[in-house]
């Protein structure tokens, strides 16, 4: 998972006093890393483009244990703080859940479920 510029000892610190959330951590580490080929599979694609027709399919795949409540949640909040591709990211996860465009912003972490 590709950590966003300049806050890669932030997520370091962050995911290292997660002892009981691994798992969390985890998943979202794969699923970023999913999504990210994807992105470079189909680089001649627009960013937002890839990732909202790989991140449910990527979901689906990554999600074998039925994550749910305050772990998925996590999960969401490591995505769109810390990778890379957390604000296409947040754009796509707000579209599934139909949050109004007005409402996913850089400062929020949750906008969802």
């Amino acid at each position: 998972m590709q950590i966003l510029e300049g806050k890669e000892q932030e997520y370091v610190n962050y995911t290292n006093a997660m002892e009981y959330f691994k798992d969390s951590v985890k998943y979202a580490e794969t699923w970023a890393e999913l999504i990210e080929g994807a992105i470079e599979k189909y680089s001649n694609m627009p960013l937002l483009e890839v990732v909202n027709e790989y991140a449910w399919k990527f979901k689906c795949r990554v999600d074998m244990q039925g994550i749910v409540g305050a772990y998925y949640d996590l999960v969401l909040e490591i995505i769109k703080s810390y990778w890379k591709y957390g604000k296409e990211f947040k754009q796509w996860h707000g579209t599934i859940y139909r949050i109004p465009p007005s409402r996913i912003d850089d400062n929020s972490v949750s906008n969802c479920i």
